[in-house]
């Protein structure tokens, strides 16, 4: 849907009252007429403007705007048009402005200030239609945000400067002050206006910006209309107060109870700064809201996101004591007093797109609905929040980012603005324009199975929960919604239940804050929003609700596969990641894992701690710092490009209520990740370096048991050399309570046998790591080395943490086999694995038997796909690509889990004669 149209009718009688403007007749028609009149008239009138965003050469953002001054220049002509052609040519205009209206995406810089100019020059043209002031507004902040970053001589900016501002001046409309500075530096003059407008609100201009017929607003209408203004603030603010009690009363608040502890540092200015840090730092008597710490732009990201306002409101809420209220607003009136809203675009600080985005849809209805509740907000800041909100607003309409999980939190923020405030005049166009941002944004960076596209289970939850608290506050308001919004937003609900480990927090994977991520929190969202039984369980962590029927599952777009026993606390569990690099945030961790069970994660993603670009970015971020493969000291490189088909061809995933298998590739090449690979010569010295190696892993989980991860490394680059080939595993740390506070250390881990690494802490789960070959099969195991980097986890700081590395040194093909030994706490004992001797066709295969106390297992895999296999003599022959057969204790055959399939026999008896092969199968044999 268009966000804004024009009745025929209206159109009819623009078209019979066109008004040339001087200073558009010697600019615009020698520059921009068409050559062609007619061809180009036919060539509009066929073409529909899209309601969503379309790359391409016919619908970027510079070709639309040259369409739009080219239409605009045809109307100021003498050229013979018909009734019937100026009305079609004016609809056209009017679609085009509202698509650069809606649309500042994707252009480069001399696009972006065609936009801004054909923008504002639609919005002059249409002077005496509504919806033309948006357009100025927004076109005159977009031009001149341009060109006070441009510098040198280009003859389209001065020209499209000199054209906005002399037609604006012409027919006597308020400008922007930024861009007649900028006009007379260009022109060299001190030209002299009086008529301005700016993005801040007066209290005049709120009032007027209010339908005042809107219901509720009686006594603020009468207060008006008798002058009263402060009266006016006082019944306003008494509206919203009446309007949202029940909101706050509904429990909307998604977050967990609120550590009261912070609440009573924050009071003190004391903040932990949580953006892709944990710091703690004393702002002193009174905060700078411009405060960068460190040099790290993401520390005053945190302030000014309003995170630490927003607590000190649920702290309020909480207990009700008014200190908490006190620091709020107190807080909150010094960042008005320092923040005023900028004409034009910021690209750091207070008006950073994306914190005004965040604070507009996530932080601020929570802190205004809770706020109200106290007298002193009521009278000292609500008001002036209400009209900051309006001013966010129209600083969100105007600017944003060109995608990505900023564009989705920005849209969200000016969709709860209208939401909030239907009863702003300009509530209704801000609310379509939302709409249809979110029509392309959501559309373009969610995939079909729920995911968000950077592939972060972190930027999944943050412009999630933005949309949700969007679409609730909608959905309180009555406002109408597209049809298929509500059932979008639900599916995307789904990734909190499915990757959900069993202690109700989610993995961290690619970029996030260093910090625990709960499940529980996109469960409330979803379960407040669509009252499935499945999001109460993720939201109340299994005390109420029912989970899904699903143990495991499989996000095939995003990549990503869990295997899981059980929904219960102390399940075993394992997420796969073998999919899409990311669309943003991403790092290289292509056939990564995280394995999960009784009770703790065991091992783990270090995650990521500062996007500082420093040796422990490369760590973090690179192959290293995850359960990888490195050879020679290269890694995995998608970091300097690769062209990525989604869902990936070559994953093979199933599942069934016996045992999971998931198996992927990485094909992309290996190589150094140096500390410069963001210069371009960086980048040229590791493409370089890149070598054509493919890896391979497969993991076979027996449910409930045990994890068998395979690892197979093939050269196609036809060198023979020999290769040093490690591969790193990342043990998590404990994560423990002292003083109401977590704590994280190491925990203990020992080696034995000289290749079995077992951690050793009591109290809590355990992990043996098996491998199967000790030829030629080192180990090192090491914890919080500086150089190389190596043994970190970003956990509530830049922790310690032990990471093991098994190395091998040969030609490639190569092969690691290891059994993941998951030990409840108390459990000691560990089986061993041997090998056995295979016998193949022609293709090469791995065969061993697992072995303890209670346990007899026999385990082959054909690294080529399904085969003949013998083993023993000829005790076993398998046709099949995978087979797990368990043995009873007298050493008969008890169970048999085949993967692509058909004939399985033992001592020349046949056990499994299929027609043919099945993609899996399971026997139980009696005795």
């Amino acid at each position: 849907m268009l966000s804004f149209d024009i009745r025929s009718d209206k159109l009819e009688d623009i078209a019979n009252k066109l008004e040339v403007l001087p200073s558009i007749s010697s600019h615009l028609v020698d520059k921009f007429i068409p050559k062609k009149p007619k061809k180009f008239i036919d060539k509009i009138r066929k073409m529909k403007v899209p309601c969503s965003y379309e790359d391409g050469e016919y619908w970027s953002i510079g070709q639309v705007a040259r369409n739009l001054i080219s239409l605009l220049a045809l109307m100021q002509t003498k050229y013979q048009l018909t009734q019937d052609e100026k009305i079609q040519i004016l609809r056209k205009a009017v679609h085009q402005a509202e698509y650069l209206y809606t649309f500042h995406i994707n252009g480069e810089f001399i696009q972006r200030v065609w936009a801004g100019a054909a923008l504002s020059l639609a919005g002059i043209f249409f002077r005496n239609v509504d919806q033309a002031k948006y357009w100025r507004m927004v076109g005159f902040s977009r031009l001149a945000s341009e060109v006070n970053q441009f510098q040198g001589e280009n003859s389209d900016i001065f020209l499209l400067l000199k054209v906005v501002v002399e037609c604006t001046l012409s027919v006597n409309l308020c400008i922007l002050p930024e861009l007649l500075s900028q006009y007379n530096s260009f022109v060299n003059t001190q030209m002299r206006y009086d008529r301005f407008f700016n993005f801040e609100v007066t209290d005049v201009e709120f009032f007027d910006e209010l339908n005042l017929d809107y219901p509720g607003l009686e006594e603020v209408r009468k207060a008006i209309q008798e002058k009263k203004y402060d009266r006016a603030k006082r019944e306003y603010i008494n509206y919203l107060r009446q309007k949202y009690t029940p909101l706050v009363g509904k429990e909307w608040d998604w977050h967990e109870d609120v550590n009261l502890e912070d609440a009573d540092r924050i009071c003190e200015n004391i903040i932990t700064l949580r953006a892709h840090m944990h710091v703690m730092h004393n702002f002193g008597k009174d905060i700078d809201w411009t405060t960068v710490l460190f040099q790290d732009i993401e520390s005053n990201v945190w302030l000014n996101a309003h995170s630490d306002i927003k607590t000190l409101a649920r702290a309020y809420h909480q207990t009700g004591h008014k200190k908490y209220a006190h620091h709020l607003t107190r807080l909150l009136k010094s960042w008005f007093d320092q923040s005023p809203v900028p004409n034009l675009k910021k690209n750091s600080l207070q008006w950073r797109t994306l914190e005004v985005g965040n604070r507009a849809a996530l932080r601020w209805p929570l802190i205004l609905c809770y706020g109200l509740n106290s007298k002193e907000f009521r009278e000292e800041v609500a008001f002036r929040m209400v009209k900051s909100y309006l001013e966010h607003a129209r600083y969100l309409s105007a600017h944003g980012a060109p995608g990505g999980n900023w564009y989705q939190v920005e849209t969200s923020g000016l969709g709860t603005v209208a939401a909030l405030f239907p009863e702003f005049k300009v509530s209704e166009t801000y609310y379509h324009l939302a709409l249809r941002r979110f029509e392309w944004v959501n559309e373009r960076y969610f995939f079909p199975d729920g995911f968000q596209t950077e592939c972060s289970t972190g930027y999944h939850f943050f412009p999630y929960s933005a949309i949700a608290s969007f679409y609730m506050i909608a959905k309180y308001n009555d406002l109408p919604l597209p049809d298929n919004f509500g059932p979008n937003l639900e599916k995307r609900t789904e990734p909190f239940v499915y990757l959900a480990k069993p202690d109700f927090t989610l993995p961290i994977v690619n970029d996030w804050n260093p910090d625990i991520l709960s499940a529980a929190l996109g469960g409330k969202a979803g379960y407040f929003n669509f009252k499935r039984e499945d999001f109460k369980y993720i939201a109340t962590r299994g005390r109420q609700g029912n989970p899904p029927k699903e143990t495991s599952y499989a996000f095939p777009y995003a990549g990503y596969y869990v295997m899981r026993q059980k929904w219960d606390p102390q399940s075993q569990y394992l997420l796969f990641d073998g999919g899409y690099f990311g669309s943003s945030h991403q790092h290289e961790d292509k056939l990564n894992f995280i394995l999960y069970a009784y009770g703790r994660t065991l091992i783990g993603d270090p995650g990521i701690y500062q996007y500082m670009p420093d040796e422990f970015e490369a760590y973090f971020r690179g192959p290293r710092g995850h359960n990888s493969i490195i050879v020679d000291g290269k890694g995995q490189c998608r970091f300097l490009g690769v062209d990525e088909r989604i869902p990936d061809p070559d994953t093979l995933w199933i599942t069934t209520n016996k045992f999971d298998l998931v198996s992927g590739w990485y094909k992309d090449g290996f190589s150094t990740r140096s500390s410069s690979s963001g210069s371009d010569e960086g980048r040229e010295k590791d493409r370089k370096n890149r070598e054509n190696i493919y890896h391979r892993r497969t993991i076979f989980y027996l449910k409930g048991e045990y994890f068998i991860l395979m690892d197979r490394l093939i050269d196609k680059t036809s060198n023979s050399k020999e290769r040093l080939v490690e591969q790193i595993f990342h043990l998590s740390p404990l994560i423990m309570r002292k003083d109401s506070a977590l704590r994280v250390k190491p925990g203990k881990v020992e080696i034995e046998e000289g290749k079995i690494v077992v951690t050793k802490n009591s109290g809590v789960s355990n992990i043996a790591i098996i491998p199967l070959d000790s030829q030629s099969t080192g180990v090192e195991v090491s914890c919080g080395r500086e150089n190389p980097i190596i043994g970190w986890v970003a956990l509530l700081g830049k922790q310690i943490a032990y990471d093991v590395t098994y190395a091998k040194r040969g030609k490639l093909p190569l092969t690691f086999t290891n059994l993941l030994f998951p030990l409840p706490a108390g459990e000691t004992q560990i089986p061993r694995l041997y090998p056995l001797k295979i016998q193949t066709e022609k293709y090469s295969a791995a065969a061993f038997s697992i072995k303890k106390d209670d346990l007899d297992d026999i385990f082959l895999m054909s690294d080529d796909g399904p085969t003949t296999l013998k083993i023993k003599n000829g005790e076993i022959t398998f046709e099949g690509e995978v087979l797990h057969l368990r043995f009873n204790d007298q050493g008969q055959p008890q169970e048999a889990r085949i993967v692509n399939g058909r004939l399985l026999k033992y001592k020349d008896k046949v056990l499994v004669k299929l027609a043919k092969n099945q993609r899996h199968y399971f026997m139980r044999f009696t005795s």
